[in-house]
């Protein structure tokens, strides 16, 4: 009995210890938790040397250089010459449908317009054109202004005949110009012109436009003169539409007209007689005018629209044999690029 009664206390006394230890390792848990943490110091920056042997890049392991890529070829239709286009196509219906098809519209009207200001003077675009002609431009679509065509090339089936152009600035000129292939400008000129110092005509009656006169592309305060002798008969009417302008009339009755104009001679009263070839005023961009221009027009007494081209004798300029060589390596460059075109 008394032996039980030991076993017993001890077992009781070994429970209470073990609940005892186990409440104190408790505590002392909690008691840990509720002390503040201490950060450990920032560690010292780097020395000067240490801060060095930190930049210093590791060397890299030699690795082969890659192979060469192979030479990509080039988008059709566009040059390696920055800023030209190379542009092959059949005709479709107009000028303007084919190049907006190719192109865009926002592309291919402006292109047009000026593409036909070189075809005009070989064939008329209303009438002439058949569907299969070939059409091959070299040209560029500068940031502002109008598309350049720095070459042409038009196979008429009607005609049987491939007509060629080339833009060439030649030594000593104002203005770049179109010439064939054998260095003769492709627009005509006209004798006793109102203007000498011009760009390019840009346009004429014949071109199905609908335009009343010929318009000479130039910039502002080219010298405009009389081509006849007659007398003013007004200036500066409707200026809303036709700017600074003067109207006269010649011995014959024919009424010729100056428009756009920058600035109207003093002179130019009306009544007051003009000699051929006097000051009538200066080329603008006045009046109902997208660019500075000098529009011509001449009219019969009755009111009919006459052609230019028919009033005045007309002719077109060479190039100097000077210039030929110089001429013949551009075009060299130039047809260069027509082909690659055709080849597309």
């Amino acid at each position: 009995m008394f032996a039980l009664l030991l076993v017993s206390a001890v077992s009781f006394w070994l429970g209470r210890l073990s609940v005892q230890q186990e409440y104190e390792r408790l505590r002392d848990e909690l008691a840990r938790r509720d002390e503040p943490r201490i950060q450990a110091p920032p560690a010292a920056p780097p020395t000067v040397e240490e801060a060095v042997e930190e930049a210093a890049p590791t060397p890299a392991p030699a690795t082969p250089e890659p192979a060469p890529e192979p030479p990509r070829r080039e988008a059709p239709r566009v040059v390696a010459e920055a800023g030209l286009q190379e542009l092959s196509v059949e005709i479709r219906g107009s000028v303007t449908h084919t190049l907006n098809a190719a192109l865009g519209r926002k592309v291919g009207e402006p292109l047009a317009q000026v593409t036909g200001r070189l075809l005009v003077w070989w064939v008329d675009v209303s009438r002439d054109l058949r569907r299969g002609d070939r059409l091959r431009l070299l040209f560029e679509v500068p940031e502002q202004g109008e598309p350049i065509v720095h070459a042409l090339s038009y196979e008429s089936q009607k005609l049987g005949r491939t007509f060629e152009a080339f833009r060439y600035h030649a030594k000593g000129e104002e203005f770049p110009r179109y010439y064939d292939r054998e260095g003769r400008e492709v627009e005509l000129r006209l004798e006793r012109s109102p203007i000498e110092r011009y760009e390019q005509i840009t346009s004429l009656l014949r071109d199905g436009r609908g335009h009343q006169g010929m318009d000479f592309k130039a910039p502002v305060g080219m010298p405009i003169v009389s081509p006849f002798a007659g007398v003013v008969k007004r200036t500066n009417f409707n200026q809303r539409t036709n700017g600074r302008c003067v109207e006269m009339e010649d011995a014959k009755g024919r009424r010729i007209l100056f428009l756009h104009l920058s600035e109207v001679a003093p002179e130019m009263r009306p009544g007051a007689k003009v000699a051929r070839g006097q000051l009538v005023g200066f080329s603008g961009n006045t009046g109902r005018s997208t660019a500075p221009h000098l529009h011509y027009q001449i009219m019969s007494k009755t009111g009919r629209v006459l052609d230019p081209l028919k009033e005045h004798p007309t002719y077109r300029k060479s190039l100097p044999k000077t210039e030929l060589a110089a001429f013949r390596k551009a075009v060299e460059g130039l047809d260069r690029r027509l082909q690659l075109a055709a080849a597309d």
